[in-house]
Parts: C-alpha cells; structure tokens; sequence
C-alpha cells in the first residue's frame, strides 16, 4: 500500500492516514518475518518505515529511488536495493510491482541504468544492471515462489529482439 500523493489539508485525518499506512507496513513486515520482529529492538520499525520514502510510483508502475535524494531511479540501484527496502520488509506486492515495471523495458536482454522520464527514451549503458534484475528475481522467488509472476515475465526477459521502446 503506497501512501496517497495527496493527502487531506486536515491535520488530523492526514496524521491519521498516515498512522494507518505506517501501521500497515509494519504488519507487513510482521506476517513476513514474525520470528525476526517479535525479537527485534525498536529502531528495525523505523528502518522498516523509513524504507517506504524510497518507494515511488513510475506511470502505472512502481520504483525505488536508491540514490534518493542524489538521483532517481537507476535500473542497477534499484534492483540491488530491491531485496532490503521491499522483501526484508515485507513488502512482496511492491518487490512485483517494481520488477514488473522494469519488464517492461527490458531489451535484448539489457536493463536500462537510467530509467525514462516523461518523454525520454531508457539509457542502456550498464553492464550489470540486467544481471541484478536477475538477482533480484531470485529474491523475490526466495520469498514468494510465485511462479506464476515470473511465467508472466518470462517471454519479456529472454526475447533477443528490440522491444517497440526501441524501434
């Protein structure tokens, strides 16, 4: 659950709203690692909060800024962050939403370092970016085994052709 990009002008309904997201991030976290949390000190909830300022809407997709506040979001960042701020915190349907997001502009087999904007085309100038997409599938795996998520990518990942982005 992200939290609204527009909260209410009302203090106490915006405090509220925000009370529930964190509370549901954190109940996340608990279903996902419930031996970890019922041991762990205080400050691993705020670490497992403050992971959600990383998390970002892309169009009808989902990111990570894990250069926040230096840059946006670089393909190789975003999948070597992804495992820590998504599936350590229990947070298995954002890790989804973010690697389905990047499907999307996999291309003969690269990711793009630098994601496209508004208007901008990807920047495919890394050399292990596609590689970490890969790990970072793993972990998702790990955590979930939803083999029906990666069935849906699987034709996107090994497809050797460039994809309409770049024709």
């Amino acid at each position: 659950m992200l939290f609204r990009s527009d909260p209410p002008l009302n203090r106490n309904r915006s405090l509220a709203l925000r009370h529930t997201h964190d509370n549901a991030l954190l109940a996340d976290w608990r279903r996902a690692h419930p031996e970890l949390a019922s041991r762990a000190p205080g400050w691993v909830q705020q670490l497992v909060l403050a992971a959600d300022a990383f998390v970002v809407r892309r169009g009808s997709g989902h990111s990570l800024l894990a250069g926040y506040p230096w840059f946006g979001d670089w393909g190789r960042d975003t999948m070597i962050t992804l495992p820590g701020l998504t599936l350590a915190t229990g947070r298995f349907d954002t890790a989804l939403r973010v690697l389905r997001t990047f499907a999307r502009f996999v291309d003969r087999g690269m990711l793009p370092n630098v994601f496209p904007g508004a208007g901008e085309a990807p920047e495919y100038n890394t050399v292990d970016a596609a590689l970490w997409y890969l790990e970072a599938w793993r972990a998702y795996m790990d955590f979930t085994d939803d083999r029906a998520a990666l069935a849906r990518v699987a034709v996107r990942l090994t497809r050797l052709e460039p994809s309409a982005s770049m024709v």
